[in-house]
């Protein structure tokens, strides 16, 4: 903030006030990028890169949950010698949770189906992009790097915003907050 002692009191507080106007200016402005899809949140960009992470992964993770839905774990029971009404042990009958109602499992299947979609939909460079920097186990470049070795037919900064804009599609289409 700028202050001038000669001018008196009444420059500071046309100085203070415009000061809190051109923060005001900012956040409006911040806002509006944000609406306009320029920015993500942290925890968004987070979840969506760590969906991405995952995703060559995610078949494994449905087989194991269908598998652990199938055949629940059940502790042997110590009692069992003591007479009394017997209960039934069916896993059929008593299964509390069908494979259609299973809230994880369906999260994974749609996560895996609407990444697929997004990658197959994605044009070369967004596609190089994310399966480079964020599906492969071992990444070999940066984006400056892909920019450079001529892998993608952009700069880097046009990287970044095609890559922003796929994180973008991909959390709304899995309903996180931007």
């Amino acid at each position: 903030m700028f202050f001038m002692k000669e001018q008196g009191a009444e420059l500071w507080v046309r100085v203070a006030a415009a000061s809190a106007i051109g923060i005001l200016i900012e956040l409006n402005g911040i806002k509006q990028a944000i609406r306009e899809g320029k920015w993500l949140r942290k925890s968004t960009f987070n979840c969506v890169k760590d969906i991405l992470k995952d995703y060559k992964e995610i078949p494994s993770y449905i087989k194991e949950r269908e598998k652990e839905l199938r055949a629940p774990y059940r502790e042997t029971d110590l009692n069992a010698d003591i007479k009394g009404t017997k209960a039934s042990y069916d896993s059929g009958d008593n299964m509390l949770i069908t494979i259609e109602q299973d809230a994880r499992l369906t999260r994974l299947k749609e996560q895996y189906t609407i990444t697929s979609r997004l990658l197959n939909e994605a044009d070369d460079d967004t596609r190089v992009i994310i399966e480079e920097l964020y599906i492969k186990k071992r990444p070999q470049y940066t984006m400056q790097g892909l920019a450079d070795k001529h892998l993608i037919l952009c700069s880097s900064r046009t990287g970044r915003t095609l890559r922003t804009a796929f994180f973008q599609k991909m959390a709304m289409e899995l309903r996180l907050p931007l």
